[in-house]
């Protein structure tokens, strides 16, 4: 590699010195010094003979090794500044390119599954983060293989494919037990909790060490298990005690019954407690704390200890993620506590801070309820108005989207077409209405497959382009 690096201009300076001193060699010997200048003649031209077979090794070095990982670097580059489209025509030349490369195409593979994930086109993701997994025997994608499984457990859960988990798990069995000791131990339990295998779950997360990046969200679902196990709990005593005066669902109606439900909750509550004394050292992690503060808050209201959730509530960073949904739980803290002013700013401030919430609708409604109690009639008039201005619209369109056909077949081909065109003022969806698809209870999974066709629709429009300014 030494002899590589040299240039060949070196190489020939070289020659000229070393002929120079084997001219002054012979001439101290006694020769003529014709000899000499044949001598050195000889081995410049050598030299000279050499040099094209080493600026070729040179090149071919140089342009093997930086094409690959320039190719690299600007496909991480895009997918860094959100290009998902980019970065994936980027990693799969890399991919098919370089195949052979010791380091490029392994980081290429990676990152192309990274790439799919992030822009929610979960199906190829876990196609990609597969193939990372079932060729992670090799030397070059074994480093790869436990956020691959990692993420394939994260795809499991938002597609709602519990049944693959079996699958994942043994295959995280064969990874060396340093990897599973900190993300795959994660991985692990956040399957478990989604497959309610909860003893199992909290002995995967409690293994979870202190200086792991996934330390503070292992403690908060450690969090969510106390409080399924309590709400088990709940419903057994529930049905022990069964009334059939009582209605399904309701709260305890004496002192006794509140403070048996209080105290099943308290395992939950300081389990939160916990994550909330982390330390706040990355965003994540402050988002992790935020979120064991808004569990707090509902832990204690569905409690009735309302003035003890308003105080957690108010834990939550004006910054964090959870800002606006945490106005709208803790407006109705306060509706409970009778205070109707601090309920009617947290409304208010929701709707300045996280306009597009899908708590704003019933959150301008909750308003209207407290103009109305308060005797501000015209206020409240307005305000109800002003919803059914604003959202009365968007349910004829939907009215109308449902009513066009019983064919399910008929509203996925329209849904994907409306997805593609997302830009189409003459949609029959409102766009808000989309966006609270998502967010409910089916929608990560049904969106999914969605997206993969709109997405596929979207490159092969993009081939076909192609296609025509070559023809």
């Amino acid at each position: 590699m030494t002899v590589l690096s040299l240039r060949p201009e070196r190489l020939l300076l070289g020659a000229v010195v070393a002929a120079s001193l084997l001219a002054s060699a012979d001439a101290s010997a006694g020769p003529g010094a014709d000899e000499a200048y044949d001598s050195a003649s000889r081995v410049i031209s050598d030299a000279q003979k050499d040099i094209p077979s080493i600026q070729a090794a040179v090149a071919a070095g140089r342009t093997t090794d930086r094409g690959a990982s320039q190719r690299v670097a600007e496909g991480d580059l895009a997918l860094r500044n959100r290009d998902y489209d980019r970065a994936a025509v980027i990693f799969n030349e890399v991919i098919e390119k370089y195949s052979a490369h010791p380091t490029a195409h392994a980081e290429a593979l990676h990152l192309l599954g990274e790439t799919y994930y992030r822009s929610q086109q979960l199906l190829s993701a876990r196609r990609v983060y597969l193939q990372v997994v079932d060729s992670s025997g090799s030397d070059r994608l074994a480093p790869y293989a436990a956020n691959a499984l990692a993420r394939l457990v994260d795809i499991a859960m938002r597609t709602r494919d519990l049944k693959s988990l079996d699958d994942i798990f043994a295959r995280m069995s064969k990874v060396p037990s340093a990897s599973v000791e900190s993300i795959l131990a994660y991985a692990r339990g956040r399957g478990l909790v989604a497959r309610k295998d909860f003893e199992v779950a909290r002995i995967a997360l409690q293994g979870v060490p202190a200086a792991s990046p996934y330390h503070h969200q292992a403690r908060y679902l450690l969090g969510v298990i106390a409080t399924k196990e309590a709400q088990a709990a709940a419903a057994d005593a529930a049905k022990a005690d069964a009334d059939p005066s009582k209605p399904a669902g309701a709260k305890p109606d004496s002192a006794a019954e509140m403070a048996s439900t209080r105290g099943r909750y308290a395992k939950a509550v300081e389990s939160f407690r916990e994550v909330t004394r982390l330390s706040p050292d990355t965003p994540e992690h402050r988002h992790v704390i935020d979120l064991a503060w808004m569990a707090i808050g509902r832990l204690f209201y569905e409690t009735d200890q309302w003035h003890a959730s308003a105080e957690a509530y108010n834990h939550v960073d004006r910054n964090s993620p959870e800002f606006g949904k945490m106005l709208y739980e803790l407006a109705s803290v306060y509706v409970r506590l009778g205070d109707v002013q601090r309920a009617q700013r947290a409304l208010e401030v929701l709707s300045i801070a996280d306009p597009d919430s899908s708590d704003i609708a019933e959150g301008n409604l909750l308003r209207g309820d407290l103009l109305l109690r308060t005797g501000q009639f015209k206020k409240s008039l307005e305000t109800y108005e002003g919803v059914r201005k604003q959202y009365d619209p968007m349910r004829v369109k939907v009215d109308s989207f449902l009513g066009a056909t019983n064919d399910p077949a008929v509203y996925y081909d329209r849904l994907s077409r409306e997805q593609l065109d997302i830009g189409n003022t003459d949609a029959q969806l409102p766009p808000l209405a989309v966006q609270w698809a998502r967010e409910a209870e089916d929608g990560p999974e049904a969106f999914a497959v969605l997206d993969e066709v709109v997405k596929t629709r979207a490159l092969i429009k993009q081939a076909q382009a192609l296609v025509e300014k070559l023809g």
